[in-house]
């Protein structure tokens, strides 16, 4: 499955029990259906909810939100058996489109200290650890590290050229 076979377009209703199950499937303290309604409420205002299909199958989807000239990737979840795939690569591209196209100087998140496989993504985007925050998933005790990718001042080239690293 290569990525040109992915379509990428914002979250809506319709794909709320798809995303609802996804969710349930990927974490043990899933966002409930009211907050990713009001994540499709929220797109006008800085919201950045997107979903990602394959022939009409969701298998991947993003929160994320823009605040002044940050971005902040809030939630990522790909399919299990989708993982691997490029679906969250794909997702991340798309983010940093965005968030380029408004001009941000820098994109937050915060991952599981024992999510590796999501961390090496994210280094190959070219993210930095920046802190750590203790017990920032109550439920397991577990930790969050927080990165961070600098896109730069805007019109800095080198900030627009960010490619992930092989």
């Amino acid at each position: 499955m290569g990525t040109s076979s992915f379509e990428i377009r914002f979250l809506g209703e319709t794909d709320l029990p798809e995303v609802e199950r996804l969710e349930q499937i990927c974490f043990s303290d899933p966002w409930s259906l009211p907050s990713f309604r009001e994540e499709i409420r929220h797109q006008a205002r800085g919201g950045y909810s997107r979903v990602l299909r394959s022939e009409s199958r969701l298998l991947a989807y993003m929160i994320a939100w823009f605040v002044s000239d940050e971005a902040h990737l809030a939630n990522l979840a790909v399919s299990p058996e989708a993982r691997r795939r490029g679906c969250a690569a794909a997702l991340l591209d798309d983010l940093l489109a965005e968030a380029r196209r408004r001009a941000c100087r820098m994109v937050w998140l915060e991952v599981r200290v024992s999510n590796l496989a999501a961390i090496r993504l994210y280094e190959k985007y070219h993210f930095e650890p920046m802190a750590v925050r203790k017990n920032y998933y109550a439920r397991e005790q577990e930790d969050a590290l927080v990165m961070m990718l600098n896109l730069g001042p805007e019109g800095d080239d080198d900030a627009v050229l960010v490619q992930p690293q092989e």
